[in-house]
């Protein structure tokens, strides 16, 4: 229950704008941290004391970079399913081109195995 007594002091202070609004709510979350006396809750107040700038310029301005991010986990998306490679190092390795007509359409046991030794 003191877990989420936490997440809650949190919540409210992430959805203030206000800045006096704001170091009040961190206030009371930092109470609840103590209060729960949870490593875990310990370090989530270690990490937004971390990232205290950050989140005020956040709550002062509501800009986030989540659009970008979303694009660029789209675009490595797109590219591993390209070539069906999870490793960067993989996304250029290429069938020998004497072994590999893709004109003739084969089953997986006739296709060529490469010969490109994968990490």
């Amino acid at each position: 229950m003191a877990a989420w007594g936490v997440k809650e002091a949190l919540r409210l202070m992430l959805s203030e704008s206000n800045p006096a609004s704001v170091e009040d709510r961190k206030a009371f979350f930092e109470r609840q941290v103590k209060a729960a006396a949870m490593k875990e809750t310990d370090r989530l107040q270690k990490t937004v004391t971390k990232w205290w700038p950050e989140i005020q310029t956040l709550l002062a301005t509501r800009v986030t970079t989540a659009k970008v991010e979303a694009a660029n986990t789209m675009i490595k998306n797109i590219k591993r399913i390209a070539r069906g490679f999870a490793q960067p190092n993989q996304l250029s390795i290429t069938y020998p081109a004497k072994k590999y007509r893709p004109d003739r359409v084969m089953n997986s046991s006739q296709r060529p195995v490469s010969t490109t030794k994968r990490e």
